[in-house]
């Protein structure tokens, strides 16, 4: 199946699009944005690798489909006009709601001119929520019957609010509003579809400073029936079935006897039959991209020779009129530029009610002291639902392809390799002014270029046979960011990859220090990028997270006390900490954070100020020394070490120390690169000291799992559990969690 090549216009809710393009990339390619030309498009379009164009007549003549995703003409935006150019120029065209039913029908007429494709978008109508209410109303429907129709929306999503009543309802029609009463913000609207009687309460109130903001809520929707009522708690929300209360004649309550009780007296009060607690961010990354895949497949299908879905088209059209109709019973936005924020940690409202917080408890505990490390694995699973083997396959291809052209274009600019004769690594190293530290590593990239068949070794002499233009580095680089970008992580960590190999001649002969590339300017976007958005960051960081939350609740200890090693920017200390404020009140627990740098540790007292509960501590720990010199006074029942043993000076050494410092009963947790990486190679391996231990002796800048569970025994582990499998689909990045208990 050919790939459409698409472009997106618009990019701030564009950007949801852009984001659903890059996930399925196996039907879509992502060739360009239309926008102002903002700085904020101009980003968004280089952070995507794509070009930016401005204008409608600026477009490749081979574009398949436009994303018009820009305020319709009913919005007052040029969204319908750059539409109805695009379908001018036969170009298919997906434009989101909310449009006018004449902009439709002006479209479509348009479309059916030129032989394409236009249909309308709407990500809500795909919602799993709205999806779970809209199947369990059909089915409740053919039951009993609809008594009333209970709605609250807010005006920004009332059109979708329309088109969701189109999918779950019987009849649209009739459709009449018999009364409009306005109270401060609200709107309420009574009046019938389909003749049902319904009440709509539109939350009219929009900051003009700030338009896509202040989203009070979304769709609450509660269908009344003649068996019960079934509410949507909010568009990313619940779907509740409370079943109707319905006393019959002749129930006798005789002490605790139910015999005489009908069936329905047995069922519950309330069930939650769809339950979403998915966190915003996971709703933005994932579930609204995802969502808004649905619309694009529907009109790739059509564009690709599929069967026109004449009956959603007849829908959007009857959405649109009703929307129009009720719009102008709505009236005007009251117009706030007051409105506010308020953060509220749902954990802080559970811990001021003692019975939401006794809920809570046993609700934790039901949940979490079954769990294996493996189905702790299966939790953190959620983080890789969007990836499938064969992307991962290509991008590591690629990116190693692409540092190991870098390394070679690096050596032509100084030199080598530019005349078909062998270079000895003398040579090289003069070439490149290395310093002595770093031989250890020029060393490694002429065993890494060897052995991936980019150079020869004759008579102790280096032999490489073709040079590295600038246009075939850039070319490969591109693609790198493509295929990176949104499903792997940020672009930043493909930026600082860059920063680092255009800098490589100055690391190597020490000119250029790579903390300031890491932390330019002491800025954290770099590290931010590689500790937390990376996919393996991700990833890592949530399973040390539920590891960590289901060892505590399983020792049934009442007091617990952890310590993190090299704990850095505080990415896995973030999720970890995050996930014990649930269990804080079952257990007493102290929470202690070292580092070999002491700026780590005060930016980590200031945005761990709210941890008090936790009993935070704080400390710098070199772990090439005995621990005992450094303050640590006790020992521990966890201990945790997240890609910093690779910097010590001897893994068997430091490893020892820690069990050294751990309860008898402890467990040491270990996430580290078990496989050479060439990114690391062109970058981090500068902070790095040459090794002393098995890796100097197997010429390896990371050790093998094998070598990593030689280390813990050696040390004293009874038991080495390593996460993720063999098979899994993060396995060709290289990197693994060891879970080490102590020999009993």
């Amino acid at each position: 199946m050919s790939k459409l090549k698409t472009i997106v216009c618009g990019t701030t809710f564009g950007q949801f699009y852009i984001e659903a393009i890059k996930r399925h990339q196996d039907r879509f390619e992502l060739v360009g944005i239309l926008a102002g030309g903002s700085e904020g498009s101009r980003l968004c379009a280089k952070s995507n690798g794509i070009p930016l164009y401005t204008e409608v007549s600026q477009l490749p003549e081979d574009i398949d489909l436009a994303c018009v995703v820009i305020r319709s003409g009913v919005l007052g935006g040029k969204g319908t006009d750059i539409t109805k150019k695009l379908l001018e120029r036969k170009i298919n065209v997906i434009q989101e709601q909310p449009l006018h039913n004449k902009e439709i029908a002006e479209c479509m007429k348009l479309a059916s001119k030129h032989g394409v494709k236009f249909s309308v978008g709407n990500l809500y109508l795909n919602l799993k929520s709205i999806n779970a209410f809209i199947q369990a109303s059909k089915y409740i429907s053919q039951k009993c019957d609809i008594l009333y129709l209970d709605m609250s929306f807010i005006s920004q999503v009332s059109y979708p609010a329309v088109q969701i009543m189109t999918a779950f309802l019987p009849a649209m029609k009739p459709f009449r509003i018999t009364s409009v009463q306005k109270s401060g913000p609200y709107s309420v609207l009574t009046g019938e579809i389909g003749k049902i009687p319904f009440v709509m309460r539109i939350y009219n109130e929009i900051n003009p400073e700030d338009v896509n903001n202040y989203i009070r809520f979304l769709h609450r929707i509660a269908i009344g029936t003649s068996g019960g009522t079934l509410t949507l708690n909010e568009s990313n929300g619940s779907v509740i079935w409370n079943s109707e209360m319905y006393i019959p004649d002749g129930i006798t309550m005789t002490g605790n006897s139910t015999e005489t009780f009908p069936e329905h007296m047995f069922e519950q009060s309330e069930t939650i039959l769809f339950e979403n607690n998915a966190k915003y961010s996971e709703i933005f990354l994932k579930q609204w991209p995802e969502a808004i895949y649905y619309d694009l497949k529907r009109i790739a299908d059509e564009i690709l020779g599929g069967k026109k879905d004449v009956t959603h088209a007849q829908k959007v059209l009857t959405a649109a009129s009703i929307w129009h109709d009720m719009t102008e019973h709505m009236g005007h936005a009251l117009l706030n530029s007051n409105m506010k924020h308020s953060f509220v940690k749902t954990m802080d409202i559970i811990r001021e009610s003692p019975i939401l917080a006794e809920y809570r408890k046993t609700r934790e505990k039901q949940k979490s002291n079954i769990k294996t490390f493996e189905e702790c694995a299966t939790v953190a699973d959620e983080e890789l639902r969007n990836l499938d083997q064969a992307y991962v396959d290509e991008y590591m291809k690629t990116v190693n392809r692409g540092v190991c052209l870098s390394m070679i274009y690096t050596l032509n600019k100084a030199g080598i390799f530019v005349e078909k004769k062998g270079y000895t690594f003398e040579d090289i190293i003069l070439a490149l002014h290395a310093t002595k530290e770093n031989e250890f590593w020029m060393l490694r990239w002429m065993e890494v270029l060897e052995k991936s068949g980019y150079i020869t070794k004759e008579r102790e002499k280096y032999i490489c046979d073709y040079t590295v233009t600038k246009d075939v580095y850039e070319q490969i680089w591109t693609r790198i960011r493509q295929l990176w970008s949104g499903k792997m992580g940020s672009y930043l960590s493909i930026d600082y990859i860059m920063d680092n190999i255009e800098n490589l001649n100055g690391l190597i002969d020490g000119s250029v220090k790579a903390t300031y590339l890491l932390f330019p300017q002491g800025n954290m976007n770099y590290a931010n990028a590689l500790y937390k958005d990376r996919i393996t960051a991700r990833y890592f960081n949530k399973l040390a997270a539920e590891i960590v939350k289901t060892i505590l609740l399983q020792s049934q200890k009442k007091e617990v006390s952890l310590l993190e090693l090299g704990a850095g920017t505080g990415a896995t200390s973030d999720i970890v900490l995050r996930e014990l404020r649930d269990i804080y009140e079952d257990i007493n627990i102290s929470y202690m954070y070292t580092d070999i740098s002491n700026f780590f540790i005060t930016e980590a007292k200031k945005r761990y100020e709210d941890c008090e509960h936790l009993h935070m501590s704080y400390g710098v720990i070199n772990a090439d020394f005995d621990f005992a010199s450094q303050g640590l006074t006790e020992k521990k029942d966890i201990i945790m070490a997240v890609g910093m043993l690779n910097n010590v000076d001897n893994i068997d050494k430091s490893v020892q120390e820690m069990f050294r410092w751990l309860q008898e009963d402890g467990t040491i947790i270990v996430i580290e690169p078990v496989r050479e990486f060439v990114e690391l190679l062109v970058s981090q391996v500068f902070m790095m000291k040459p090794p002393s231990d098995d890796r100097k002796n197997s010429r390896t800048t990371f050790m093998s799992v094998k070598q990593w569970k030689d280390v813990f025994l050696k040390a004293g582990a009874g038991e080495v559990v390593v996460l993720p499998e063999e098979n899994h689909i993060l396995s060709p990045f290289g990197e693994a969690m060891f879970i080490v208990k102590k020999k009993k």
